[in-house]
């Protein structure tokens, strides 16, 4: 009985194979290099019922600004031997203003860099002006914009663009650039010194909320926390800004 079992087990497999050769036969997947092009060849192997092998990737062009060329070289006075890049003698472009706020670097208070460390945070927060007292205006040294020293009580935002003169220079501040203010070590989060009228509340910035149809609002520094935001509190203080790209 085993015996027929098992040459009844041989006889169907024989059965699939040949069923699969045919198959293969019918639908030519073992010559599937030979199948005509489904679309337009570029070389007539339509006539020839090939597939045409892919071409070799051409080199893909390098960006001047990722990498250097060697004609690249010359023209921006790359010296290749000492991997050092001189100023080209027609000047490098002018950065636009969306790329000159990001070039200054940002001021940091009086602070170590971590809780046991005695080494202090770069770019520590130095104002001229603000700290006898008697100037109206205080000079960012690491920004090297111009802020006045006394808030001016705005309810609205066209209240705010109000308080700063226009014509003079003076203007309401960008959310980056308020924020560069912001002293973490304080309550308020501002030198309250250099700045002794600024409460500790939502303060205006000229910097607008993203919405399809215009601006959602405008983005605020809360100097009681630290923290930007907009839609909630309605901001009441603008601090005027003079200098740098608006």
């Amino acid at each position: 009985m085993a015996v027929s079992r098992k040459h009844a087990a041989v006889a169907v497999l024989a059965t699939l194979a040949t069923a699969l050769v045919a198959c293969d036969a019918l639908l030519g997947l073992g010559n599937y290099q030979d199948v005509a092009c489904a679309f337009t060849c570029d070389s007539g192997t339509k006539e020839t019922g090939t597939v045409p092998m892919p071409e070799a990737a051409e080199e893909p062009e390098v960006d001047s600004a990722m990498a250097i060329e060697s004609g690249a070289d010359a023209e921006a006075g790359v010296d290749a031997d000492a991997d050092v890049i001189t100023t080209p003698e027609a000047g490098w472009p002018v950065p636009t203003g969306h790329e000159i706020w990001a070039h200054w670097p940002m001021p940091n208070p009086d602070a170590a860099i971590g809780p046991e460390s005695s080494t202090e945070l770069p770019h520590a927060m130095t104002y001229d002006g603000g700290a006898d007292g008697g100037a109206t205006v205080a000079y960012d040294l690491v920004t090297k914009l111009s802020w006045w020293r006394q808030a001016a009580p705005a309810a609205t935002y066209d209240a705010a663009w109000k308080a700063c003169p226009t014509g003079t220079g003076w203007r309401l501040p960008t959310r980056i650039e308020l924020v560069s203010l912001i002293d973490f070590t304080r309550t308020p989060t501002i030198d309250t010194t250099t700045f002794p009228s600024v409460q500790g509340v939502p303060t205006w910035t000229s910097s607008a909320v993203a919405g399809d149809d215009g601006p959602a609002g405008y983005w605020a520094v809360d100097f009681s926390t630290g923290l930007t935001g907009y839609g909630g509190t309605v901001p009441s203080q603008v601090l005027c800004v003079n200098g740098g790209t608006p």
